[in-house]
């Protein structure tokens, strides 16, 4: 039990992949008007920290960054995150962030510049304890809780559903909350929207299952609005399942990392994903032959996955065939910058940029943003390191915005 609380320990810290919610897609072109965003997570006040992203892909501070949530973050005492822990809006106009020490989520205006400007009324109480990880589909936003007793029982471990307004504000949902297992305690890391937003998937690591809730239609009064797929919870196929992401290029592909509790047999496994909301396996789980494979990216092309090993400083590259399966490439060590080999680095989560030309990992321990740039092959190519300057900084969740073909008025 020791060692798989300190396997989960390591790997509970954040991540994001974020693009999805009400307003046009946007699919421009890499441009100077794109943004990188980090939460700092500081117990003596949260903030959202912000990023020019240069045309050589290095990290510039925005005027104005970071930009207070107006709540606290856990800061370094607590090692407990999750996947997704910021998002923003489809059409790239809000960005949402929870303050995981004040129960409450943080919503900012993106202006033109990439500056941020909190909405009326921000931020707002999520009746949770401890909020972690988000998703965003349409006006609807859900965030999973922690709870304070998660290795204990899972004490407030759920899923509670949001409206956004077209201005930003959030109100809760009457019945679209969801509560999970105290005892055994389901200690829940990932929650997200499937990409056509039919469904709510969640990850839930000590328990070692997948939820997949299907969202139903308004037009049906007197009904819950999250009722389990058939099937539902799953099995994982491997041990302990963390952070997740579906193929864009092919939204029936499901890929799934897997902690698991023997040093380096950390692992990726894939599902196909049915239009019923049932997963299936579509191979056996690929070791990373890492420890602690905890958050998944996936380029927009659906041909690379790429995997942060937090406990072995170094991200793994898979290929990901056609039919799902996954065959590992390479797995690259992540460039210290002077931190001495015994001190862990930490990676977390992970962002691309629009073009899929740079990786950017977020580092926990060493509170930083290093960008790869992503070669030929899928090959990882050091690129940059921007430092979290930050008291008590433990970063969570990473998103990128590309804001070239937003005007003043497309609203």
């Amino acid at each position: 039990m020791e060692k798989f609380l300190r396997l989960f320990l390591f790997c509970f810290a954040t991540t994001t992949y974020a693009l999805s919610a009400f307003g046009d897609d946007d699919n421009s072109s890499v441009t100077n008007r794109q943004f990188l965003y980090t939460v700092s997570n500081s117990s003596s006040g949260n903030s959202v920290v912000g990023y020019h992203i240069e045309s050589d892909g290095a990290l510039s501070p925005l005027p104005g960054s970071p930009f207070s949530t107006g709540g606290l973050g856990q800061g370094t005492s607590l090692l407990i995150s999750s996947d997704s822990g910021i998002v923003v809006s489809k059409n790239h106009r809000f960005l949402f962030a929870p303050n995981r020490g004040s129960n409450d989520i943080a919503v900012f205006r993106i202006e033109l510049n990439g500056t941020l400007t909190a909405v009326r009324g921000s931020p707002f109480p999520t009746g949770g304890t401890v909020p972690t990880s988000l998703t965003l589909h349409d006006n609807l936003l859900f965030v999973s809780h922690t709870g304070l007793g998660l290795f204990a029982d899972c004490s407030g471990c759920d899923y509670r559903g949001f409206r956004v307004s077209k201005t930003g504000q959030l109100t809760p949902i009457e019945d679209a909350t969801i509560k999970l297992s105290e005892t055994p305690p389901s200690a829940p890391f990932a929650l997200r929207f499937s990409p056509d937003g039919r469904f709510l998937i969640g990850t839930e690591t000590a328990s070692s299952k997948i939820n997949v809730y299907k969202v139903m239609s308004e037009a049906s009064p007197g009904q819950p609005l999250l009722v389990p797929a058939p099937g539902s919870p799953f099995d994982s196929i491997g041990k302990l399942p963390l952070g997740f992401s579906f193929n864009p290029n092919n939204p029936t592909q499901l890929f799934i990392s897997n902690v698991e509790a023997i040093p380096g047999i950390g692992s990726v496994s894939s599902y196909l994903f049915s239009s019923s909301g049932q997963i299936a396996p579509i191979d056996k789980q690929v070791s990373s032959g890492q420890m602690s494979t905890c958050w998944v990216n996936v380029t927009r092309d659906g041909q690379w996955l790429f995997a942060t090993n937090t406990d072995n400083d170094s991200v793994s590259s898979y290929r990901i065939h056609t039919d799902g399966r996954l065959t590992l490439d390479e797995t690259t060590p992540l460039p210290r910058n002077g931190v001495p080999n015994a001190s862990p680095i930490s990676p977390v989560d992970m962002a691309m940029s629009v073009d899929d030309a740079f990786l950017y990992v977020l580092t926990r321990d060493v509170p930083t943003i290093i960008s790869f740039k992503i070669g030929a092959e899928g090959k990882l190519i050091a690129n940059s390191t921007r430092k979290i300057n930050i008291s008590d900084a433990f970063p969570v969740g990473i998103v990128a915005v590309n804001l070239a073909k937003r005007s003043e008025r497309s609203e």
